[in-house]
């Protein structure tokens, strides 16, 4: 999209006449033209490699020039804070079920040869479910891990509040 907006802008063409062409509004045309040059160029980078989405790179464009590189850099650091946070989560969580299944596991062994069967069985069922849910916590942690180092909104207004960088004000429209 940017590139195809670049291209058309050095024909010669009007943002206007871009948003007819692409059936598409101006101010999309305008947010997709500067994201080269108003972006920071590591998150320009992030957005061209699809980790960064374009609604976050609009956010950036929300807040002023000056601060958008402490900003960026911030909202790295909470990005991989959060998915630091999310890994240990889901991994205290994984070795929680797993310990459990083999306690349940056990139980049921002992169970089984003290001959109650009924017991037995009903420890069993839980070992089942926790185990269900360790590989559950481990399919998570595994879509983090695919996802880890992409930006979202979030990230974004974190790294504001730590950094105390205010977006621009709103400009007052006319009645």
């Amino acid at each position: 999209e940017v590139e195809a907006v670049e291209r058309l802008t050095r024909m010669g063409l009007r943002q206007q006449k871009i948003a007819y062409m692409l059936a598409t509004n101006i101010t999309w045309v305008s947010q997709t033209s500067s994201f080269r040059s108003e972006l920071p160029d590591e998150a320009f980078e992030k957005l061209m490699r699809g980790e960064m989405s374009r609604n976050v790179a609009v956010n950036f464009l929300g807040y002023h020039f000056k601060d958008r590189q402490t900003l960026f850099e911030a909202t790295v650091k909470a990005e991989e804070e959060d998915t630091r946070q999310k890994l240990l989560e889901h991994q205290l969580a994984q070795e929680q079920a797993e310990d459990e299944k083999e306690i349940l596991e056990e139980s049921a062994k002992q169970a089984e040869e003290a001959g109650d069967d009924k017991t037995a069985a009903k420890r069993r069922k839980k070992a089942e479910a926790a185990e269900k849910k360790a590989k559950k916590e481990a399919e998570r942690k595994a879509r983090i891990e695919e996802k880890k180092g992409t930006i979202k909104s979030g990230h974004v207004q974190k790294a504001a509040a730590t950094t105390g960088i205010k977006p621009k004000k709103a400009k007052v429209l006319p009645r």
